[in-house]
């Protein structure tokens, strides 16, 4: 009795074994019998509604969570992209969101600022590609001397040893030459300052630019502070 009982859940375990492995070859199959059908439609989709893209590179198809995808690249710059997508008998894309306003590409390249000005700070961008004029967004694609293009904002740390006028307004100019000593415009600086005797108390001084940076306008902006925060405008 036992031994049958063995025998049987041994026949149990096989089939199961037998109908795993059969469903993953029928997965397999069933992938490479429909991928050469998606990618002839998203190839027909890809001339059909994107004829002016010329100086971009395709990958192969690929399958993942019952999708089909073929990533459409720029040869400026592979961080320049976007993905044509076939699923359950629909395409879809994300040109617009990945490509016209350029999503991945100012991801990557707020991160590659970030790492060329290596002093702690951070870089926000605060438009997306579509909105800048042709010769930056080709700037941008190439990666063309991007420290020196007024499109981004630095955020950037000061301690002071006083939250005066003069030491906010030295401690800050300081910092800008720094930057431009390196070739390093932004559009704008937003800075917080910090006292270092109390690091409790701050400051936070944005939309700053080399123009409008005076005592004046620190003055100013101090006399009109708010629970420790200030904000030029």
């Amino acid at each position: 009795m036992n031994q049958n009982k063995l025998l049987f859940g041994r026949a149990i375990f096989t089939l199961i074994i037998i109908v795993s492995f059969g469903l993953i070859i029928m997965n397999e199959k069933g992938y490479l019998l429909f991928s050469k059908k998606a990618e002839k439609k998203i190839n027909d989709y890809l001339d059909e509604n994107y004829t002016s893209l010329s100086n971009i590179t395709k990958s192969s198809v690929s399958y993942d969570n019952n999708q089909f995808k073929m990533k459409i690249s720029s040869k400026d710059n592979n961080n320049h992209y976007f993905y044509i997508i076939y699923s359950n008998k629909k395409i879809t894309d994300t040109y617009q969101e990945d490509y016209v306003e350029g999503k991945k590409l100012l991801e990557y390249t707020k991160k590659l600022l970030e790492e060329k000005i290596n002093d702690g700070s951070s870089v926000s961008i605060t438009a997306t590609l579509d909105n800048y004029s042709e010769i930056v967004q080709e700037r941008i694609i190439k990666n063309d001397n991007l420290l020196s293009l007024k499109f981004y904002i630095i955020t950037k740390e000061l301690k002071v040893d006083n939250l005066d006028y003069d030491t906010i307004y030295n401690r800050i100019n300081d910092y800008i030459s720094k930057c431009n000593s390196n070739n390093i415009t932004p559009k704008s600086y937003s800075f917080t300052i910090i006292d270092q005797k109390d690091i409790t108390k701050s400051i936070k001084i944005s939309n700053i630019t080399e123009d409008n940076l005076s005592v004046e306008a620190i003055k100013e902006a101090l006399d009109k502070k708010e629970e420790k925060k200030i904000i030029i405008e």
